[in-house]
């Protein structure tokens, strides 16, 4: 939920690099896969990969590192 909030509030300014809210971005794009990659084909699987749709639509700084690590 604290994802969800923080896309709500943030989500425009998630991938621009000169607000606060990018450096942020990194993290909770963290959690979000790390939460997948734990409860992959559960209900909080898929609620992890609704807010990566969300994060990469909003160019969140930090998803591109989140498919790398994921791939590894």
């Amino acid at each position: 939920m604290v994802c969800e909030r923080f896309l709500d509030q943030f989500g425009e300014s998630a991938g621009d690099t000169s607000t606060r809210a990018s450096g942020l971005a990194m993290d909770v794009a963290k959690l979000v896969f790390r939460t997948y990659q734990q409860h992959q084909g559960d209900e909080w699987g898929e609620k992890a990969l609704d807010l990566i749709d969300r994060l990469c639509l909003a160019q969140a700084f930090g998803v591109r590192e989140g498919f790398e690590e994921f791939e590894r």
